[in-house]
């Protein structure tokens, strides 16, 4: 019954961003308008979810309207350093997928924002251009781009070969570009393990022969007894993990392939 789940997403997304997301330039109404507002929502949703940001400052993400080129959303995290290009599909039956010509336009797109191609763009885009140029020429800047929409379905091969070929591309010297795809399935998962109703943990912890690194980003080290690090998760458990990004990308090859080298490793 992927049309309740798709009711459960709507309701989420009408009680956390009405009145936040901007539809001045539309001139739309009824059903027509009530869909830029689900389209533009879950992208805004997309970038909170992955980010844990505010949601007005998530809904200013927002770039949605007409010459977007195939890009709903960007926001760049001035702390991670890492810049977010999202595409938003709001599908009503809850079935199915972006086109792939959706999916061969969103990646263009990313080219061309990646290229400094600002001509190519709306006006919320170039507001965004000394962000992005920014972010861009900055080597420390990773790229998480997100696929989201409100089909059950997972993508076809012609899409995910797309994906694949442009990933090989971008990472062809180093691995700065990463893929999120998110669907039906991992947005309503969102809506109930949202790590916002997870307490937070306050712990002390004994370091022995601690350290600091400031290259090539800042990092501390030392040595911490395996049997205290035992008991953060005979205390904590899953709370430990709540923020990390693999748990945010959700079931993608690396994660499989974890669980499965990880099983491996207790059964031995």
């Amino acid at each position: 019954m992927s049309e309740i789940h798709v009711k459960h997403i709507k309701s989420h997304i009408e009680e956390n961003f009405t009145n936040l997301i901007d539809l001045s330039d539309l001139k739309a109404k009824g059903t027509n308008l009530e869909n830029f507002f689900l389209t533009r929502a879950l992208a805004a949703y997309s970038i909170q979810h992955h980010t844990q940001i505010p949601t007005n400052i998530a809904a200013e993400s927002v770039v949605d309207g007409g010459n977007d080129n195939g890009i709903d959303a960007i926001y760049y995290d001035v702390h991670t350093k890492c810049l977010y290009i999202v595409q938003s599909k709001w599908i009503h039956s809850g079935k199915g997928e972006p086109e792939n010509g959706e999916v061969k336009k969103f990646i263009s797109g990313i080219k061309d924002l990646l290229n400094f191609r600002f001509d190519r763009f709306n006006d919320k885009v170039r507001k965004k251009e000394v962000i992005i140029q920014n972010a861009v020429c900055d080597p420390k800047t990773k790229y998480q781009i997100i696929l989201t929409y409100t089909g059950i379905n997972n993508l076809a091969d012609p899409s995910r070969r797309d994906f694949s070929d442009f990933l090989e591309e971008l990472n062809d010297a180093s691995e700065l570009v990463y893929l999120s795809v998110f669907n039906q399935t991992r947005i309503h998962s969102s809506l109930i393990h949202t790590t916002e109703n997870i307490q937070l943990i306050d712990q002390t912890i004994q370091l022995k022969h601690f350290g600091k690194v400031t290259e090539p980003y800042n990092g501390y080290y030392g040595q911490v007894n395996g049997i205290e690090i035992y008991g953060w998760w005979d205390k904590y458990r899953k709370r430990l993990f709540a923020k990390n990004i693999r748990g945010v990308l959700g079931d993608t090859d690396v994660n499989k392939d974890i669980r499965r080298k990880s099983r491996a490793f207790l059964v031995l």
